[in-house]
């Protein structure tokens, strides 16, 4: 009997110490610890639906499950959820049933931040974080800020009043809030999918929602990094004021990153701005910027209005070197094949499509615009784009000793797209503009140039076998370049002139230059070219090819020969092929198949080699008397 009271007692014992090791280990007081926490310092409600537990690894902690806490007072949904909250225990906090609340890690968290229609932001709560009595329960050190540490969790943002919204998944970070109501983040999140860093600091939360609190933010990507400091405000709207930095390696990638295509693929590497912003919503002011793109740097101030329903840019700057070899096909090899029939422009597509994203007005002062070997400057640039039609104008631009105003007009709405060029220039050096600019290395003196033209294509070879418009030129006191015409008039009984000649012999000073164009799909036609010293007259008129880059005109070649008479041929000399290295003839049937035939016609028609020779030898002679050649 004795015994088996023993064994009873012992059962009873047991029973009754696992009874007092249940209830000892039993979490469920940290549920109501945990509500009466959130309660007294934020006023919110916090509700745990899936119980809690306790976790003895990695480290002894209780477990909530399926928690929420709630928007403030006034403000309907939840500020925050997640699938889980764990908080770290000791040994004394099961003993004193009470909990010291100051690490928390949430497991795919999801938080809601809201601006409502009244601009109440549902971050902000009636009183400070901190503020009331902390008790023993939570008690520990005043100064200690309270920390989160989250996995795979995710943030989206709506401003109501402007419908302003962004978002970001598959977060890593540690969130720090202190008694004070500062906030600091760093952690890694997926912005459009794509990883970023994230560092962000927040002196006063609650100073956001009105005149602003102090803030940091650095966002490192693949596509971006932008450093900001100064002032978050949200009481108008998201107000940034400070001074911002910012790097892209290329802009196309940004903005596709951004949700939006910048077609082509010339240019736009190594991005950078820096300048003192301030911006509401998605309307940003950048004054005292420092742009720098393919190389090139320029300061002056950008407005960018992403609010309206078409993005419109406004900027005024200034830069030392504005070239334009990243975005045109080099220079050289456009008028690499000017030489050779049917070749020599470019096929690469030519697309104005980025014209219809966006909206602007820019304004460029340049001390030097540059696209490979040609340069010219200073000059001031101002394009308008609106509606997918850029226009763009240079005004009182240093053009090669001379000065030049330049319309240029892209009008992305027709299809195919349309370009439209107006050009004044006056006293330009021709002889550097010709060559680097279309390759004609043969004609040189003070060089006036005016045009009207249209062209519509997707690439430079479409473009040039549309172009149709006005162009003329007027050169004075100038020279071509490997052609004597009194030489020339002299030989033509007896040779071809094949090309431009070599030497210093061949060489023609004249005192004026003219010629205007009427051009149609491509082809440039006048009749009233003019050469004129005081020992020739040269008239005529033809055609430029300007898709073959192909001359063919016939000209009337008269010289004075000393007795105030002028002497001419019976026929007219022709000038064809391609317009680096023409050939030069006389225009008589059969000249290229039977040479000897045909100048035996040349001869039939009164033409002598005694008077040729006559022609050249007074003429000639002139010339030398003259100018010395």
């Amino acid at each position: 009997m004795k015994k088996r009271l023993v064994w009873i007692g012992v059962a009873l014992f047991l029973g009754l110490f696992a009874a007092g090791i249940w209830v000892f280990i039993q979490p469920g007081f940290a549920v109501a610890e945990v509500q009466d926490y959130v309660m007294r310092k934020t006023g919110r409600t916090l509700l745990v639906n899936g119980g809690a537990r306790l976790e003895f690894l990695p480290q002894l902690s209780v477990r909530l499950d399926d928690v929420f806490l709630s928007n403030p007072e006034g403000m309907d949904g939840n500020f925050a959820r997640a699938a889980s909250a764990r908080l770290p225990l000791q040994l004394n906090d099961l003993i004193r049933r009470k909990l010291k609340i100051r690490h928390v890690t949430l497991d795919r968290p999801v938080f809601n931040v809201l601006i409502d229609r009244e601009g109440r932001g549902n971050w902000v709560t009636g009183e400070k974080v901190g503020q009331g009595n902390s008790g023993q329960s939570n008690g520990g050190s005043s100064a200690e800020p309270l920390t989160f540490r989250v996995e795979s969790g995710s943030a989206s943002f709506l401003d109501e009043r402007s419908g302003q919204a962004f978002s970001l998944e598959d977060a890593s970070a540690r969130i720090a809030i202190g008694e004070d109501g500062g906030l600091a983040v760093q952690g890694t999140a997926a912005l459009n999918k794509q990883s970023a860093t994230i560092e962000a600091e927040v002196i006063s939360l609650q100073r956001v929602s009105g005149d602003g609190s102090p803030f940091n933010l650095t966002i490192r990507a693949p596509a971006l990094t932008v450093n900001f400091t100064g002032r978050l405000s949200t009481r108008d709207g998201i107000g940034l004021a400070g001074a911002i930095d910012a790097t892209a390696p290329d802009l196309r990638q940004l903005s596709k990153w951004l949700g939006s295509e910048i077609g082509g693929n010339a240019g736009l590497k190594n991005f950078s701005l820096a300048g003192v912003l301030d911006s509401k919503n998605a309307a940003f002011n950048l004054t005292k910027a420092s742009v720098a793109l393919d190389g090139m740097v320029a300061n002056g101030d950008l407005a960018v209005d992403l609010t309206r329903k078409m993005p419109r840019v406004i900027a005024t700057f200034s830069t030392d070197i504005f070239s334009l070899d990243p975005y045109l096909p080099p220079q050289k090899a456009s008028i690499s094949g000017a030489g050779k029939e049917d070749t020599g422009w470019d096929l690469s597509p030519v697309s104005f499509s980025g014209l219809n994203d966006v909206e602007g007005d820019v304004k460029l002062s340049v001390f030097q615009v540059k696209w490979g070997d040609a340069k010219f400057g200073p000059a001031e640039l101002s394009g308008t784009l609106k509606g997918g039609k850029l226009q763009t104008a240079i005004d009182d631009a240093s053009l090669y000793g001379g000065k030049a105003t330049v319309e240029i007009t892209l009008d992305s709405r027709p299809e195919p797209p349309a370009l439209h060029l107006v050009l004044d220039a006056q006293g330009m050096k021709g002889e550097t503009f010709l060559s680097e600019f279309a390759g004609v290395e043969w004609l040189a003196g003070t060089t006036a140039l005016k045009a009207s033209l249209s062209a519509t294509g997707h690439n430079q070879r479409e473009m040039m076998s549309t172009l149709a418009g006005t162009f003329s030129i007027d050169v004075a006191d100038g020279e071509i370049t490997g052609l004597n015409i009194v030489d020339m008039v002299s030989k033509l009984n007896t040779a071809l002139s094949d090309g431009w000649g070599r030497g210093p012999e061949n060489l023609t000073s004249f005192d004026s230059a003219q010629a205007s164009f009427v051009i149609g799909d491509g082809i440039g036609k006048t009749t009233d070219v003019m050469v004129s010293g005081r020992t020739f007259a040269v008239t005529g008129g033809g055609e430029i090819d300007m898709l073959r880059r192909a001359l063919d005109f016939k000209f009337d070649p008269r010289l004075v020969t000393g007795d105030a008479e002028s002497t001419g041929l019976p026929v007219e000399i022709a000038v064809s092929g391609p317009w680096q290295a023409p050939k030069i003839y006389p225009d008589v049937e059969g000249i290229f198949d039977d040479p000897e035939a045909a100048y035996e016609a040349l001869r039939g028609l009164g033409v002598s080699g005694k008077t040729m020779k006559k022609i050249g030898k007074k003429g000639k002679k002139l010339l030398e008397d003259l100018f010395g050649n």
